[in-house]
């Protein structure tokens, strides 16, 4: 870690776990000369070679490209957890759309009806070429985890039908075959009257 000043004004440490970041250190004129120091605290102090520790902002040329930003940002007419619809100029000549959308295969993007390819910028973002003119655009989507779901569910359901179906025909069937088994106009009732008699007749016999 290390102490730093800007101009003779201390600004605290840096370089420690929690102030490796972004540190305001003033707003100053253009050409202004600015004296920044670093003073290491420990043994040892590690700065990267050819890597950039500072950085300038401009608000002026911020707030041009924002306006222009704003001016040809998409107008969404309605949204979901899973779709945003909007309409969107592409100018004159057309011109590259920027998206905060995470970039992710589950996306489909569809302009004025037609579903468009789409690219990663920023390594994340999702970017895609939109042509001269105004535009519907629809943003939908659907991973492939909820596709595989849907198609084991359904399939799911339509086994469990077919194996409910084949165990009322089944049973359908044997109580069928059962009633086959008895002959005409006589029933279960009368075998076991007649088991009865022949029992009592061989009883008697016997005695």
């Amino acid at each position: 870690k290390a102490k730093l000043t800007v101009d003779g004004t201390p600004m605290g440490q840096y370089l420690t776990n929690d102030t490796h970041a972004i540190v305001d250190i003033g707003s100053f004129e253009v050409g202004e000369k600015i004296d920044i120091v670093l003073t290491q605290e420990e043994d040892k102090m590690y700065i990267k070679e050819d890597d950039t520790y500072f950085y300038s902002f401009n608000s002026a040329a911020f707030e041009e490209n924002v306006n222009a930003l704003t001016s040809s940002q998409l107008n969404v007419t309605s949204h979901s957890e899973t779709h945003i619809t909007g309409t969107m100029s592409g100018g004159d000549t057309g011109t590259k759309v920027l998206t905060t959308i995470p970039y992710d295969e589950g996306w489909h993007i569809t302009v004025d009806g037609v579903e468009i390819e789409y690219e990663k910028a920023l390594n994340s973002l999702i970017t895609f070429d939109l042509g001269a003119g105004e535009h519907e655009i629809t943003f939908k989507y659907m991973s492939d985890s909820f596709v595989i779901g849907s198609i084991l569910s359904i399939s799911g359901i339509i086994l469990f039908a077919l194996a409910c179906t084949g165990s009322y025909y089944l049973t359908k069937y044997r109580a069928k075959k059962a009633m086959a088994a008895v002959p005409v106009g006589k029933t279960e009732e009368d075998d076991e009257t007649s088991e009865g008699g022949e029992n009592e007749d061989m009883e008697g016999m016997d005695s």
